[in-house]
């Protein structure tokens, strides 16, 4: 049942990440050059910041949020700044796909990834603490989750 569960989390995201490449354009606000250009830049960053995450991960990475038996826990390279850079790279270049739809539909898929992230992330660090015990927890107050420094875990 959380096979599944986890599964259906990936699955799930994978198809919001897809729906904000293919949802139509729309028209909320102006697309500027400087604007397209910001959008770029937060589209390769987060795939830089993603592909950063899944390379330091090595043989820890998973898809599923469920870690694998054994595995090291990260906190160096990326993983020094935050817990969970993949989603965060994923985030940033989702938001600078955002910029370009400029659709309510570009917003709502955005603010779902962001609250699936949420959720599975949460979800992953509860089994990471209990794997990890101490040093899950120390390595928590001190890192954010998304962002360096913003959701960190309390003492």
């Amino acid at each position: 049942m959380k096979r599944t569960w986890a599964n259906s989390l990936v699955a799930a995201q994978i198809i919001l990440m897809i729906a904000l490449i293919v949802e139509p354009q729309g028209s909320l606000w102006p697309r500027p050059g400087w604007l397209i250009a910001l959008a770029a830049i937060l589209i390769f960053a987060g795939l830089a910041i993603t592909v950063l995450g899944v390379v330091t991960l090595g043989k820890s990475l998973t898809p599923s949020p469920i870690p694998k038996d054994g595995a090291t826990l990260i906190t160096s390279g990326i993983y020094a700044w935050v817990r969970n850079p993949i989603y965060s790279g994923l985030l940033f270049g989702g938001f600078g796909l955002v910029l370009i739809g400029a659709s309510w539909w570009h917003c709502l898929t955005w603010l779902l990834l962001l609250a699936l992230f949420g959720f599975k992330a949460r979800w992953e660090e509860r089994m990471l603490a209990q794997a990890h015990s101490f040093t899950f927890r120390e390595y928590a107050r001190k890192t954010g989750r998304f962002v360096p420094g913003i959701g960190k875990l309390g003492s």
